[in-house]
């Protein structure tokens, strides 16, 4: 008997969530040729934990249907991001709207979300040394974990309760598909030079041009 009661309640807070927490789309745009970038506000008292998703809505694309989708972002940034690969009609849509670079703010479209929902990744601090393996766009909820951890770790180690060493391997297929990641590891970098916190292990599996002086 208690079953329906505790599913009449998650559904009246998912209700409620609905209703109180309004979403504005900032920007929707080609972080790389193959990855969208959409980026929305964030409510005030908006919480959620790194590694967590959202199920996103936008009416312009359809009414009805809901995609689930990681944050790119971490909790300490004053806005939300998510990176999506164009895999689908509705993910398609979505790039078609983000090729259009000179979208005026009152010409983007509409967003719903629900959530955060939690997810495996989310209970990385229960470990003293993260190794993290991840291919392609499979790594964003990773960026929200690494810009987490890398101020926290970088600026005051002793102190910090959770991972001390992270070793992110991280597969892709050419190098222009982890461009959209190149900011936070350039700042894992110039934070982390020697590696003592941070190791970046990054393959690519696609052969050499036939014209590139390696092939």
């Amino acid at each position: 008997d208690a079953l329906p009661i505790f599913l009449l309640l998650e559904k009246l807070a998912t209700l409620y969530e609905y209703l109180t927490n309004k979403f504005q789309v900032l920007s929707i745009s080609m972080a790389s040729s193959e990855l969208i970038e959409l980026r929305v506000t964030k409510p005030k008292g908006f919480k959620y934990l790194p590694g967590q998703y959202v199920m996103i809505n936008i009416p312009q694309i359809s009414k009805f249907q809901w995609h689930p989708f990681s944050f790119s972002s971490a909790p300490s940034d004053d806005y939300l991001s998510f990176h999506i690969a164009p895999a689908g009609d509705w993910t398609n849509s979505l790039k078609e709207i983000a090729k259009k670079q000179t979208i005026e703010p009152s010409l983007l479209p509409k967003v719903n979300i629900q959530g955060p929902y939690g997810a495996p990744s989310q209970h990385y601090k229960n470990y003293k040394h993260l190794m993290i393996v991840a291919s392609g766009v499979g790594a964003t909820p990773f960026a929200s974990i690494l810009k987490e951890l890398i101020g926290d770790v970088t600026k005051d180690p002793e102190s910090h309760k959770g991972p001390i060493k992270i070793d992110f391997y991280w597969v892709n297929r050419k190098p222009s598909s982890h461009t959209w990641m190149n900011k936070l590891l350039m700042d894992i970098q110039s934070r982390d030079p020697t590696g003592k916190y941070f190791r970046l292990h990054i393959f690519f599996t696609s052969p050499h041009t036939k014209y590139d002086m390696r092939s």
